[in-house]
């Protein structure tokens, strides 16, 4: 499926508006390895593999729910992200489920 940050264009029939959240945490172990490398400085690289997580889990839902509307394409996709909680992320993705087409027949 493809999935765009463009907007809407020629070829794109809309189907409507989709949106994901995924709300992930980390556990305790790993927030205390990050409090610490915080005071310390470096890489949070815990806290970015559970953001990652949270993304990939957003994208498979908005890919599901296009499905579900019968669209093999989003468009005008957007992702923002909520400060939630020490060792926890809110992504939210957002976009608008379409069918690709030549003009007349859907592609593919």
């Amino acid at each position: 499926m493809m999935i765009v940050t463009t907007d809407l264009s020629a070829g794109m029939k809309p189907l409507g508006t989709i949106f994901a959240v995924c709300v992930m945490a980390g556990n305790i172990f790993k927030d205390t390895r990050e409090n610490i490398r915080n005071i310390i400085g470096g890489e949070m690289s815990a806290y970015g593999g559970v953001i990652e997580k949270a993304i990939d889990t957003a994208f498979s839902r908005l890919r599901e729910k296009a499905e579900a509307l019968g669209g093999n394409a989003i468009a005008g996709v957007r992702i923002t992200s909520v400060d939630l909680t020490a060792g926890g992320a809110e992504i939210i993705v957002y976009g608008t489920a379409v069918i690709l087409t030549d003009g007349n027949h859907p592609l593919p």
